[in-house]
């Protein structure tokens, strides 16, 4: 897990300004200052519950004065639910996110849909491609005009020079899907993976994973993860290729 979390740290500074102590650190992400994942405090260790208490409302008078109605408090350790939700702030349980890991080496044993062709992100053509599916799968849950700028922030990540990649995939000159791969040195993060609806159960998903190992593999890569929530059916379909649980992440949202 310590390689992981290294990792996760490693990808948030690729799109957010960090200020980092003993305690904790703080992800602003000033170019889509509503996206919960890119602004965050990340606790790093179990603290005493008033230490907790004082940095989570100290956090809190921050995001006010920036005008911002949340506050996105995150650990990759367990927390007691009562000393963070709902005694101070305004907010609710944790959501409880599960690191999914496999030795990239594994990708010989998948197969998936012989047709699918996994491209990087190289060019504006295939960039277009990808937003088209991007902005079509997250629209209903976020809306379209967040969508939409999401995925122009993470597009201009991706249009970079850095360590964040990009992939489509395509069936007969088809997107068919999309994912995103970061990799830092032993580990690398699969993120933002959708396959459009009419487009599932036909071995894309599975394909899009073989590629991405091998190319984890090919770089050095020791292991290979996702962040999933229990009740996503991705959670399912990565366990299928053999991915198992190897950690878990709390996030705990207050409405300022």
């Amino acid at each position: 897990m310590d390689l992981i979390v290294k990792n996760e740290i490693a990808y948030l500074k690729n799109y957010c300004e960090c200020t980092e102590t003993d305690e904790f650190i703080k992800f602003v992400d000033r170019k889509i200052p509503d996206m919960y994942s890119h602004n965050l405090t990340l606790i790093k260790k179990p603290l005493a519950k008033e230490r907790l208490i004082k940095i989570i409302m100290a956090q809190a008078e921050l995001k006010k004065r920036d005008k911002s109605d949340f506050l996105n408090i995150e650990a990759n350790f367990p927390m007691d639910d009562k000393d963070v939700s709902g005694v101070f702030l305004e907010g609710g349980g944790p959501d409880i996110c599960y690191y999914m890991a496999i030795s990239p080496e594994r990708y010989t044993s998948l197969k998936g849909n012989s047709n699918c062709v996994l491209k990087e992100a190289n060019n504006e053509e295939i960039l277009a491609d990808g937003k088209l599916i991007d902005v079509k799968v997250n629209t209903e849950e976020d809306g379209e005009d967040f969508a939409i700028r999401r995925c122009d922030r993470k597009q201009a990540v991706y249009r970079e020079p850095n360590d964040v990649k990009f992939y489509v995939c395509y069936d007969k000159g088809t997107a068919v899907g999309m994912c995103e791969m970061y990799m830092n040195g032993e580990a690398a993060k699969i993120e933002e993976f959708d396959v459009p609806e009419e487009h599932q159960r036909k071995g894309y998903g599975t394909a899009i994973i073989r590629e991405l190992l091998k190319i984890a593999h090919q770089g050095g890569a020791k292991t290979a993860y996702v962040v999933t929530y229990s009740e996503e059916s991705a959670k399912d379909m990565y366990a299928k290729c053999g991915f198992e649980i190897v950690g878990e992440k709390r996030n705990f949202y207050y409405t300022l």
